[in-house]
């Protein structure tokens, strides 16, 4: 059996603390990467990512590392570590875990070839942005996609500099929190609309698509300012390190109406009523805050034609 002992890797406040913290323990991540590969001549990256480099990590949180191999070839782990480990199949990578010194370690192993799909939606996307006509074709992309597209922009760069500038450029990750923004504003409109076309038919469904609703609004306002991880387990931690006041004051008063009381608000339907209208003023607000920026400006204008909904007291008789 593998153990977890507390470890300080979490206090790095940079990629050299976290070297060195490594080192004290004899960690050698490179020498780890180099037995796992078959060509070791092929050039490749390493970058750490996860909660320890993003501050939301612990004295037994896992490190994670993530290993961008320039090539083509999809069979880039030699057979015979691969013989001898357990080898986790991704959507489009491998991962292994290792335990040294006992630091959980799991590694990312990533090639070019595997992440063509992902690149060809950025490259299509581009475009999109600058004319938004084009959105209508925008690729809806995977969460695991878009985590490791967050994760190659925000990772500590250890090894191939060269090589990881050239996989951000390529898969465009400063574009990430522009195209965030409006994917999770699609979310968050298409939730209202539900909300609304089911009030009456169902109880407290209604309400229910209207916390979903909020709750992807929010994660468009954080996605707009810099908060592009897909880790939710962590939304709370964002929300609390949001600086800029306007954002601050809409995510604070969405937070309120994330967890409402349940049996209060779908009490009667007035309740619920009330309870939908405040979402959709919510919704409306985050709209307009978020379209300050005239890319996402001009892109939600197409995408999302302009809608309002009105419960007439006739609907509740």
């Amino acid at each position: 059996m593998e153990l977890k002992y507390p470890h300080d890797l979490h206090t790095s406040q940079n990629v050299e603390e976290l070297i060195n913290k490594l080192k004290e323990k004899n960690i050698d991540i490179l020498s780890i990467v180099k037995s796992t590969i078959k060509d070791k001549e092929t050039p490749f990256g390493i970058i750490f990512t996860g909660s320890i480099i993003e501050k939301n990590g612990n004295n037994l949180s896992d490190l994670d590392v993530q290993v961008l191999y320039d090539t083509l070839e999809t069979e880039y782990l030699d057979s015979e570590f691969e013989g001898k480990n357990k080898v986790l199949e991704k959507d489009n990578w491998k991962e292994i875990v290792e335990y040294v010194s006992g630091v959980e370690i799991n590694i990312g192993f990533h090639s070019i070839q595997e992440l063509q799909k992902l690149r060809d939606s950025m490259t299509s996307l581009a475009p999109a942005l600058i004319n938004p006509k084009e959105l209508k074709k925008m690729a809806m992309i995977g969460e695991e996609n878009l985590q490791f597209m967050h994760e190659l922009k925000s990772g500590w760069v250890y090894h191939g500099e060269e090589i990881i500038s050239k996989w951000r450029d390529l898969l465009m990750v400063d574009a990430l929190g522009i195209y965030l923004s409006i994917h999770h504003f699609i979310k968050s409109k298409a939730y209202i609309q539900d909300a609304f076309s089911n009030f009456r038919l169902f109880k407290r469904t209604p309400a229910f698509m209207g916390t979903y609703c909020v709750k992807f609004c929010i994660l468009s306002l954080l996605a707009n300012a810099g908060y592009t991880s897909q880790r939710q387990k962590w939304f709370f931690n964002f929300c609390d390190r949001i600086e800029d006041e306007k954002y601050k004051s809409l995510v604070d008063y969405g937070l309120t109406l994330l967890h409402p009381n349940m049996e209060q608000v779908c009490s009667d339907l007035d309740s619920e009523k009330e309870f939908i209208e405040k979402v959709y003023d919510f919704h409306l607000t985050v709209k307009n805050t978020l379209t300050e920026n005239e890319v996402v400006k001009n892109a939600i204008s197409h995408i999302t034609n302009e809608f309002k909904y009105v419960i007439n007291n006739d609907q509740l008789t």
